[in-house]
């Protein structure tokens, strides 16, 4: 199946992955390159403009985040819910399922 290329999903890829074509995901690389290609003067800008971003991201400092930033995250993050047994209700049911069968 061919995929069709539109502006918008061109965009999305730029703003997703960068201007780079090797950062895309590949079963959309060729037809977004191809898409390039044929709407070069419509997409100029666009690219330009995530070259600039890709450029300013590539040069900004990479630090670790401090620790009490990491605690925050941690602590913000939704707890999970904890299940009572392996298999959950589905268990209590099909125990109720068998009780009920052999009666």
């Amino acid at each position: 199946m061919k995929m069709t290329m539109t502006m918008d999903r061109y965009r999305e890829l730029l703003e997703a992955y960068g201007s780079d074509s090797n950062r895309w995901p590949d079963a959309e690389r060729a037809p977004a390159i191809s898409f390039e290609r044929d709407n070069f003067d419509a997409v100029k800008q666009l690219k330009g403009q995530a070259q600039r971003l890709d450029v300013l991201l590539d040069q900004a400092d990479r630090r670790e985040p401090s620790a009490a930033l990491a605690a925050r995250v941690l602590a913000s993050a939704p707890t999970p819910k904890i299940r009572s047994s392996l298999f959950g209700d589905s268990w209590h049911l099909a125990g109720g399922a068998v009780a009920v069968g052999r009666g």
